[in-house]
């Protein structure tokens, strides 16, 4: 009976050892099975040649998996036809440095990286497969709790991006909760490169709904409505009376451009511009 137990436990032990093994992320993605995934038309990859499909033009795409959502672009593109490995450090000098990112693309974007016609229209047929690892991997990008760091929310997107927290908070997007309302011109002014522009802003509006909710503006002081924000904002309280905004009403008849002149940093603007139209309704 004690032999029996203990072959019973190993095996239990060696079932979940592979199930762990094979659900763990690889950033690698050399696998047959990641390729296959994130090829998008002629799943077959660079050995494949010109398959069939790509020569009709035609889009097949597979299911995503982990590793073909973390692949690098360089291994992606080495399995594509024609040699259009060529073009890997330019991906990753704009910020297309993982599939993710490349799921992002449009044609006009391949073009931007100066790429030549033909070559532009061959990877711009590949693109059906990671623009579909981003559409089934947003909604996961939703369930990251909202109390964690600005940087630690960084590092758990698709694409790590980390590395521009210090600028965020500069910025005043110093929260995921104020982050959500980032605009594709707020990171056009930050610099960043194109491809964690798009990923960022992409992630953002990922998010759950956070500070979404209707603050019951009827007879409220200014100071108690920019407190009762999430973050609270009622540190600027002055900085608002000094462009002559006195009431909520006075907030309340402010447009985006009149907004961006406040002295605030560009998240809080953004934050504040959103409680501004969800107070003033439809």
């Amino acid at each position: 009976f004690c032999t029996l137990l203990a072959y019973r436990r190993l095996w239990s032990f060696r079932m979940s050892s592979r199930l762990t093994t094979a659900s763990s992320p690889s950033r690698a993605g050399s696998t047959v099975g990641a390729a296959s995934t994130v090829l998008g038309a002629g799943g077959g990859g660079a050995s494949g040649a010109t398959t069939k499909a790509h020569v009709a033009g035609t889009k097949t795409t597979r299911g995503p998996t982990t590793s073909g959502v973390l692949m690098d672009t360089s291994d992606w593109l080495r399995q594509l036809p024609d040699n259009v490995i060529q073009y890997a450090a330019r991906f990753e000098r704009h910020g297309y440095g993982t599939v993710f990112a490349v799921g992002l693309m449009e044609e006009q974007d391949l073009e931007a990286l100066g790429i030549g016609p033909d070559h532009v229209d061959l990877i711009s047929r590949y693109l059906s497969g990671p623009a579909t690892l981003v559409s089934r991997w947003t909604p996961l990008i939703a369930s990251v709790p909202v109390t964690v760091t600005l940087g630690a929310w960084l590092r758990r997107l698709p694409v790590d991006l980390s590395e521009h927290t210090e600028t965020l908070q500069a910025w005043g997007f110093d929260g995921v909760a104020v982050l959500r309302h980032i605009h594709e011109d707020d990171t056009e002014d930050m610099e960043l490169p194109d491809g964690h522009r798009k990923a960022l802003v992409h992630c953002a509006r990922a998010m759950a709904d956070v500070g979404q909710r209707e603050i019951d503006i009827a007879g409220m002081a200014l100071e108690d409505w920019l407190f009762a924000m999430k973050p609270p904002l009622d540190h600027y309280s002055e900085a608002l009376r000094l462009a002559k905004i006195e009431s909520v009403l006075d907030a309340l008849r402010m447009r985006w451009p009149q907004v961006a002149k406040l002295v605030m940093r560009r998240g809080h603007q953004r934050l504040l511009y959103h409680y501004i139209v969800v107070a003033r309704g439809p």
